[in-house]
């Protein structure tokens, strides 16, 4: 890509930042018309030479409201489970379900702003045990 397209696609891309909502579509159009490009071609060259922001991290990343004991003990019911082949007789929402019955375990999660108690999900059980 030569550095004269490089600067038009740099000030195409800030000119569509600057504009409305509604009002890109009409620079990307004269753009296209104007480099001879499709819409899609205009929109992957701009994105390889155009900068943005990184996007935000939650502020709860990595925090997992699964204790450490609570993954130990689904840790030890899912190995007692495995065969020696390596085939599990517990999923691992079997085996939380299980332990939920038998009142060992809670994986929960309480929002502090309206007292509500969600469940954990299975993805966010099985990513606790992977990060403990």
């Amino acid at each position: 890509m030569s550095a004269i397209l490089t600067e038009r696609l740099v000030s195409i891309a800030q000119a569509a930042r600057k504009a409305g909502h509604g009002k890109k579509e009409a620079i990307y159009q004269a753009a296209c018309e104007e480099l001879n490009l499709s819409r899609a071609t205009l929109l992957r060259r701009i994105k390889e030479v155009a900068m943005t922001e990184p996007r935000k991290r939650r502020n709860d990343s990595g925090k997992s409201a699964l204790t450490r004991d609570e993954a130990l003990l689904i840790s030890a019911v899912l190995k007692e489970s495995t065969r020696k082949n390596g085939k599990r007789l517990y999923s691992i929402k079997d085996a939380v379900n299980e332990l939920r019955a038998n009142n060992m375990i809670r994986a929960e999660l309480i929002d502090e702003t309206t007292g509500e108690v969600k469940l954990l999900s299975e993805s966010a059980i099985s990513r606790a045990l992977r990060a403990y």
